[in-house]
Order: structure tokens, then sequence, then C-alpha cells
């Protein structure tokens, strides 16, 4: 439900803000008050969401809010233009939101474990769909996955400072089977952290 987004200790809704600051030369494009835009000059884009899921948004230029009953303001595909003179780009914010569309969502540990077949847990595959694929990946015809799980593996056992490390599912594809320091674990017999990073 969209409610279980919002946090159950108070009514609040959610905020979040994102802050940008100009690096380099001064930029002649942009304009504070007809000034050209310095080294150090700031926006921050504030956004509100409250518990109907309705969304506000808010725009401050070096730490004041922008009036919304400015003159001459219009937006166009290159930013917010206020009396003729490109006030605020929006390059940055466009190429911050495709960042964020990149990003995963690990939740809190879950055990592949009598997981069955559910295929999804929120942005990662959990339970026996999981180990399918793990197993397709390491094992499978691609040769550029089969490297990237021997990547994958390589860099786990750096986190955890294994002298050697292998992962390979179990016979019945139900589970994980570890290969720590030259000994053999099964998944329910290694740490939750070990098995989350997998």
């Amino acid at each position: 439900m969209r409610v279980e987004i919002f946090s159950n200790r108070n009514t609040g809704p959610i905020e979040f803000s994102f802050k940008l600051v100009y690096e380099g030369r001064p930029s002649s494009q942009l304009t504070r008050q007809g000034l050209p835009v310095t080294q150090g000059a700031i926006e921050e884009y504030k956004f509100v969401m409250d518990r109907d899921l309705g969304v506000s948004a808010t725009l401050c230029l070096d730490g004041n809010q922008l009036p919304l009953n400015l003159p001459n303001v219009t937006t166009g595909p290159a930013g917010i233009i206020v009396g003729g003179g490109l006030i605020v780009p929006f390059f940055s914010l466009i190429e911050l939101c495709l960042s964020l569309t990149n990003t995963l969502y690990v939740g809190p540990f879950r055990n592949t474990l009598n997981a069955g077949t559910k295929t999804d847990y929120l942005d990662i595959q959990i339970g026996q769909s999981f180990i399918e694929q793990f197993r397709e990946l390491k094992t499978g015809s691609s040769k550029k996955s089969n490297t990237d799980i021997s990547r994958l593996t390589n860099e786990i056992q750096k986190v955890f400072q294994f002298e050697s490390l292998d992962i390979a599912p179990t016979a019945d594809n139900l589970s994980l089977h570890l290969t720590v320091n030259g000994k053999p674990y099964k998944q329910h017999e290694v740490g939750s952290g070990l098995a989350h990073f997998v």
C-alpha cells in the first residue's frame, strides 16, 4: 500500500532536497539579478510529498526561495528564464534524475531459503529464481556473465578478507553452497551479512 512508504512514528510528510553548487569559472549564460553566476552559487530543489501522495516543490537560489510572482518568468527546454535571462538550467537536474533512475535498492536481508519461486524483492531477485539466475550467470554460455560472477566473487572475497571464496548453487537449486578458505559451508551456516552481499 502507498502509505507504507511513510514513517509510522509520525504523521509528517516525506521531505527531500537536492543541492547543486556551481564550481569553476563564472557562467556568462546564467544570471542572478542580472549578474553572472559565480563559483559557489547554489541551487536547491526541495520536495515535499504528503500522505495523499501530493508533491510540492520549492526552488531556492543562493539560500533564497525563488518568488512565484516574479515578472517575465518563463520555462523552456533550457531552464527557467527571468526577464530574458537564464537563471536556472535544467541540465544539472536532469542529469541528477537520470542518475537516480539507475540506482539499486537492496533491502534488509532476506534469506533465499524457503522463498520458493518468488522472483523479486524490491530491486533484487530472491528465492529460487535468484539461485537459478546465479547458476545461469556462473555456468551458462555467456562468457561475459561467467567473468562478471567471477569478478563479483573476488570483490566479496576482498571485502571479507578471505584467502579464497567460491559461491555456487546447491544441487537442488534451493540455496547456495560457499567454499570459504577451502572449507565448505551451506548458506545457513554463514552469517547473514555474507549472504546479503551475495
